[in-house]
């Protein structure tokens, strides 16, 4: 569950994978089988407790909503962007942590010298 490739090439895959022949934009359905509302349809209808997991037939009945193909590209690129944006915010909080840090390190520095 909540693992999804996209693969640009003709290949095998083992007996816990499907492929799946898309007939909308491979990016979208990625995103969208990565998506929370995927995610619930798919626990529903997992039936094993230990490692979860769906099989082809239950997975082919989850509904996918398909908005025209130019809204699907867009979506893409959304969200592609926004993804873009949480990973700059997260090295930006990284790198505040880390200054935040430095100066407590050198103010207790400071404090214990004097």
């Amino acid at each position: 569950m909540a693992k999804v490739v996209v693969v640009d090439f003709e290949g095998l895959c083992s007996a816990d994978m499907y492929p799946i022949n898309a007939l909308i934009d491979l990016l979208y359905l990625q995103r969208y089988m990565l998506s929370e509302s995927f995610l619930v349809q798919a626990v529903k209808a997992d039936t094993r407790v230990a490692m979860p997991k769906i099989n082809q037939m239950e997975l082919n009945a989850i509904p996918v909503p398909v908005p025209p193909l130019a809204e699907q590209r867009r979506i893409v690129a959304k969200v592609a962007q926004l993804i873009a944006l949480v990973d700059e915010l997260e090295t930006q909080l990284a790198a505040s942590r880390a200054t935040a840090k430095n100066l407590l390190s050198a103010l207790v520095a400071e404090l214990t010298a004097a």
